[in-house]
């Protein structure tokens, strides 16, 4: 399912609703919730509605951009997704993890466990509803 952010407005003139099932979420570039304005936002807001309004019964989700090909099939358990563990890749390019970023979200004892992660993120379904809300809310900090 593409998830995608969109106002009433904007749906009326939108050219592609064929091309796949599409979960339609309030955009979020002018943040509601802490009055920013930035497109990043998006990505959070997408998961956290999508995983409340839904209704989805997989027990895992898979969140890749939009511009990510597949080309054989995954299998979460084989990648080891399991409640509590989120499956991703390292991104050796992302610093937030190794400069003072993470020690303003995190206890000093998990600093050091935070990753370069990005591209593909698995989820188990528990954790995805408990995780997506404070994507958004550590996004907006």
């Amino acid at each position: 399912t593409r998830l995608l952010a969109c106002s009433p407005e904007e749906l009326l003139t939108y050219k592609g609703m064929d091309i796949g099932p599409t979960f339609v979420h309030p955009n979020y570039r002018h943040n509601p919730i802490n009055g920013d304005v930035s497109a990043s936002y998006n990505k959070p807001a997408s998961v956290m509605h999508f995983s409340r309004e839904s209704n989805f019964t997989e027990d895992y989700l898979l969140f890749i951009d939009a511009d990510m090909l597949l080309v054989r099939d995954l299998d979460p358990i084989a990648l080891g997704a399991k409640p509590g563990t989120v499956v991703s890749e390292e991104v050796g390019y992302m610093i937030g993890s190794r400069n003072a970023m993470a020690k303003n979200f995190l206890t000093p004892e998990a600093v050091p466990l935070a990753k370069p992660v990005g591209w593909y993120h698995v989820f188990h379904r528990s954790d995805i509803l408990r995780i997506a809300p404070l994507w958004l809310e550590f996004c907006g900090k």
